[in-house]
């Protein structure tokens, strides 16, 4: 016997080696619950230790004996509950000595406590059941009765479960106790069979979440593509219970705003409620030495981080950044501080109209919620450039598509070589063409346009090295192909179709250019999209328009093609195309090289759909957090409802005018509610400016240059901010101003 109680010295140098062997299968196989060995005089040997009667004979258990009636074979025995209660059985094997003789039988009880638990854990749903049989049809494992664990199915009499085990593999449906079942069951490879059985109730009840779930999620989805400019239609609604319960609740809010604010004020003696309110200002003057030099450094920061969020460049951004964040937290903790002690070294400002008013009212407040509005600041900070970058990706994806999706399809070629034949013929039997054109972007003699695109400070990238040339004919082509006005060009004259980014510098070049021993002079410039991204394109951000005698004896940059077609280009055909783009690409498999296509509706699709993942997530955000933010700010200052309108009756008693009184409440106001919001105008700006600045030049032009972005951003944010402003403004001075 192996025991780490035992005394080792009464152990044979064999049965020691023994022992540990079975002492590091143990540690490093847990399943493993014991294992033995029974030799053929009668020993026997094992871990860990159970201690077994002193007349045990190995020889005459089951396990040796099946081991030792097949010979060199692993057995297993029929599973059984050990003391423990686990579910186990035996796997036992025989073991010859270096002569090749059978010296005894090993024994491995083996858990299947891991199984059981598994089992257990498999969600089946409210009052399913699992079952779980050996190959001879042993229940092993059930949750419908635990007495029938360890007997055979075919002497149970269940006959629903018979069915399903001898059914094998499938799905079937079944009726146990009355009740129906979905039933499924599955034999493992080693015969094992595994059946579950789920209510059908509960199986319908799922089916209808999940269908409620996908109506709400096509809704929402249709509602997404529908903000991007796609076709919806509303339709009326009308639940009487949703109606009664919303006004039941805007009822019983009214009603306890209206009964807080209608208290009626305490009599206090004026003079003294003066002094209290300038005592606890003193206070604040006496021990913020440190809060308002607090408060002048983070004006200073303020100012500083602005500047360099301005100054462009990451170094600059990220130093900037902290400094602003910091004049966050550092101004509105020490705003109650540093305001009196303003207004003490000035006492002329104080009392100029409404000033000791609001600053006293304002101040009080912040003193208690510094930390809060500084939190506000940055939630609006996080909105505005949400916001902004949202306009960003969606002013990113609009004007790509634009560029690209100007012809129905556009298939350029990589390298020198004409448009593979695979393509046409897969056109000419599967889409049908209006018109289309064949044609080659060529190469002038110099490259002094391109040279001078550079020098304008431009960020333009060299995709050739001479600028590049389309013959007139085939300009004429295109632009009837894209449903562009026709253009003239006169004799000697040559045009320059551009990004809209460069039409403003190429105006003013007056260069003439030489091709062929011809000079020509400048015609106009045009800068409609015409598919100018790409160096298959139709040049690369511009192209130079001769006539067609002077592109003759220029080489060729790269053959394209374009068409018009009657009906949109498919999901499909363009799928395929790119297939046959993809196979003619992988023939060169030393450098791989890949042509361009382009189809209008494909482009359009995928602006739909980046817009759909990327856009509209940024905006859901921003509308959240804005909704937030203003929504804390707003019952703060609702909250205050009864000792503002205590404060507005005690002004009342002294004389002050209602109109005096409304015109300190929108001070007040403004000043509250517009606190935590410049902070994310001076940091939001910049970043939104600069993020602007980053996609590739001539995309964000028009309504998506940087300048309309920032005005839309701060648009939406402060139409948002406004109605949360007007509707407590509202509310507060209804119940706070006296008649």
């Amino acid at each position: 016997m192996c025991s780490s109680d035992l005394d080792v010295n009464t152990l044979s140098d064999y049965e020691k080696s023994i022992c540990a062997i079975f002492s590091s299968y143990i540690r490093a196989f847990p399943a493993y619950a014991i294992i033995y060995m029974g030799t053929a005089d009668g020993g026997f040997v094992e871990m860990p230790d159970l201690r077994m009667t002193p007349h045990f004979d190995s020889r005459q258990r089951p396990w040796y004996q099946a081991a030792m009636a097949s010979p060199d074979k692993t057995v297993m025995t029929e599973p059984y509950f050990s003391d423990t209660g686990d579910l186990v059985y035996t796997l036992a094997h025989t073991v010859r000595n270096g002569e090749k003789r059978i010296i005894g039988v090993i024994g491995i009880d083996i858990t299947l406590k891991g199984l059981t638990d598994y089992l257990a854990a498999i969600p089946v749903g409210e009052g399913g059941q699992v079952v779980l049989t050996d190959e001879r049809g042993t229940v092993l494992y059930n949750l419908i009765d635990s007495s029938i664990n360890l007997k055979n199915v075919t002497e149970l009499n269940i006959p629903e479960l018979r069915r399903m085990y001898d059914m094998g593999d499938g799905i079937s449906e079944v009726s146990i106790r009355g009740e129906a079942y979905a039933a499924a069951s599955h034999i493992t490879p080693d015969g094992w069979h595994l059946m579950t059985f789920m209510p059908r109730a509960v199986l319908m009840r799922q089916v209808m979440d999940m269908l409620k779930l996908m109506v709400l999620a096509g809704a929402g989805l249709v509602a997404v593509l529908a903000l991007f400019g796609l076709p919806y239609a509303f339709s009326f609604g009308f639940s009487l219970p949703a109606l009664g319960l919303t006004v039941l609740y805007f009822a019983l809010i009214y009603l306890f705003a209206l009964r807080r604010s209608r208290k009626y004020i305490r009599r206090a003696n004026i003079h003294d409620l003066i002094y209290v309110d300038r005592a606890n200002e003193g206070m604040v003057i006496q021990t913020g030495n440190v809060r308002r030099w607090m408060f002048s450094f983070s004006i200073v920061l303020g100012v500083a981080g602005t500047c360099l969020l301005m100054a462009g460049g990451a170094i600059f951004g990220i130093i900037g950044a902290g400094c602003v964040i910091a004049f966050l937290f550092g101004f509105f903790l020490s705003f109650a501080s540093g305001v009196p002690a303003f207004f003490d070294r000035r006492p002329a400002r104080k009392y100029r109209g409404q000033s000791l008013l609001v600053f006293r009212t304002l101040t009080a407040k912040l003193a208690t919620m510094g930390v809060l509005m500084a939190t506000i600041s940055m939630i609006f900070t996080a909105t505005l450039i949400s916001e902004g970058t949202g306009l960003v990706f969606r002013g990113l994806f609009a004007g790509r598509a634009a560029e690209n999706a100007c012809f129905d399809l556009y298939i350029g070629a990589a390298g020198n070589g004409p448009v593979s034949r695979d393509y046409f013929d897969f056109i000419q039997d599967n889409i049908s063409v209006e018109r289309e054109l064949h044609y080659c972007v060529y190469q002038a003699e110099d490259s002094r346009v391109m040279d001078y695109v550079e020098g304008m400070g431009e960020d333009y990238h060299r995709y050739f090295d001479r600028d590049p040339v389309l013959r007139y004919s085939d300009y004429a082509a295109l632009r009837a192909i894209a449903g562009y006005p026709p253009v003239e060009l006169k004799p000697g004259e040559y045009l320059i179709h551009c990004r809209a980014y460069l039409e403003k510098h190429l105006t003013g070049y007056t260069q003439p250019i030489s091709l062929g021993g011809a000079s020509l002079i400048p015609g106009g410039v045009h800068a409609e999209h015409l598919l100018q991204n790409y160096d298959t394109g139709n040049g690369a951000r511009y192209i130079l328009v001769v006539p067609d005698e002077a592109a003759e004896g220029l080489p060729v940059f790269h053959h394209a093609y374009a068409a018009k077609t009657t009906q949109p280009v498919t999901e499909a055909q363009f799928d395929v195309l790119c297939d046959i783009n993809y196979r003619l690409g992988e023939q060169n498999l030393l450098e791989p090289s890949y042509d361009e296509i382009h189809t209008r509706a494909s482009e359009k699709a995928e602006e739909a759909a980046q817009t759909v993942l990327v856009v509209f997530p940024l905006f859901y955000l921003a509308l959240a957090l804005t909704m937030t933010a203003a929504t804390i700010l707003t019952i703060q200052q609702l909250s205050e409802t009864t000792r503002y309108g205590q404060q507005f009756r005690l002004l009342q008693k002294l004389g002050m005018d209602r109109r005096e009184m409304a015109r300190a409440l929108r001070n007040q106001f403004a000043i509250y509610y517009a606190l935590p919001a410049v902070p994310p105008v001076l940091i939001g700006v910049p970043v939104i400016l600069r993020f602007a600045h980053a996609p590739e030049p001539g995309v964000m032009v028009g309504m998506n240059s940087p300048g309309i972005i920032v005005a839309i951003s701060l648009g939406i944010f402060f139409l948002i901010y406004a109605i949360y402003i007007l509707l407590a403004y509202t509310s507060l001075k209804r119940n706070v101003l006296p008649a």
